[in-house]
């Protein structure tokens, strides 16, 4: 897949880290909170991993060069910056909330007052105290496969 075509999927699961508080976020089962989340983070992976091949693996830094850092205040407002050799270098900047084990993300702003869409952006995350993993089930086309397919989009983050 082209990095042209690659990076609006960066960009939505970018969204996924988002900005906003208004005191209803819900502890996951180990009890995180987006207190606990908040911070500045850099991508130490990213990959796009294929659901039904688990062989089929596409390192997203290594083909592309892609880097990405992640900061996220406590009340869910958060900036990405994601540069790659391909795409030059671009910011996001969005709202988040906490759902059990998902982060919900919508918007292009900072909007800590707005509640979330009917339908928001789902990621899965993983927290460890100094590292996040965001999980993204994603459509790709891996490189000569005619049609797209279920994946699953990885990406490793490392707090700073």
């Amino acid at each position: 897949m082209k990095m042209q075509r690659l990076l609006p999927l960066l960009l939505v699961l970018g969204l996924t880290v988002a900005c906003g508080d208004d005191g209803d976020d819900i502890a996951g089962p180990t009890e995180v909170t987006m207190t606990d989340l908040a911070g500045n983070w850099v991508a130490t992976d990213l990959e796009i991993r294929s659901l039904a091949d688990s062989t089929r693996v596409l390192d997203l830094a290594e083909e592309y060069g892609w880097e990405m850092t992640f900061t996220l205040d406590p009340n869910g407002c958060y900036i990405i910056t994601q540069e790659s050799s391909e795409t030059g270098r671009d910011t996001n900047v969005g709202t988040m909330r906490m759902r059990g084990s998902q982060l919900i993300v919508w918007g292009s702003d900072c909007r800590p007052d707005e509640e979330a869409p009917e339908e928001p952006q789902t990621l899965d995350f993983v927290y460890g105290g100094n590292t996040l993993d965001l999980l993204y089930e994603i459509r790709h086309r891996f490189e000569g496969e005619p049609d797209s397919e279920p994946a699953l989009q990885v990406i490793k983050l490392r707090r700073l």
